[in-house]
């Protein structure tokens, strides 16, 4: 049942969470655009945790764009992204963007194709490269389960002081967007 899904996945997330991570801030999606964390400071590594996430229009990637600056600015390039997924009973693996963080490839909109998963970012206040990585599962319009990793590489060696959510096109219909941090 879907209840029994999403508890399993949610068990997964808190124990995902312990070890010392202390939540931020949680924000619950409603007909948005975007989904957005500022003021990711220096000396931390984060985590976002996504619960329940659906998007407005079926079929539908969820992307993440990471941001610099205190307005700030969200970065479209100089992404290095792997992705890794098995949908249905297809493995899909070594494909390649450069204009953002894959979170997921097709999911549908039904309330029972809802997105879970974590994106991790590591240590976005330095002046390196910066990387993340992302875990999800959902189900796309025909019932079929997506697993999806990614590893993100961004070249940029400005300071991370943000992350954004969005669906390729179309609103986040509903669900929670948790940051932590450790």
């Amino acid at each position: 049942s879907n209840n029994t899904k999403r508890d399993t996945v949610q068990g997964i997330l808190d124990l995902a969470g312990g070890g010392g991570w202390e939540e931020v801030s949680t924000t619950t999606a409603s007909a948005s655009a975007t989904v957005e964390f500022t003021g990711l400071a220096d000396g931390y590594d984060y985590r976002v945790e996504i619960i329940q996430s659906l998007p407005a229009t079926d079929h539908k990637f969820l992307k993440a764009l990471v941001g610099t600056g205190g307005t700030p600015t969200y970065l479209t390039s100089n992404y290095q992204v792997t992705y890794a997924s098995m949908y249905g009973t297809t493995d899909y693996a070594g494909e390649y963007a450069t204009a953002h963080v894959g979170i997921s490839e097709r999911q549908g909109s039904a309330a029972s194709e809802e997105l879970y998963g974590q994106i991790n970012i590591y240590d976005p206040g330095s002046s390196a490269i910066h990387f993340l990585d992302a875990w999800t599962s959902a189900e796309d319009n025909g019932g079929n389960r997506e697993i999806f990793w990614a590893q993100t590489i961004n070249t940029g060696t400005t300071a991370l002081t943000a992350i954004k959510f969005l669906y390729e096109s179309g609103n986040i219909a509903s669900g929670a967007f948790k940051l932590l941090r450790i």
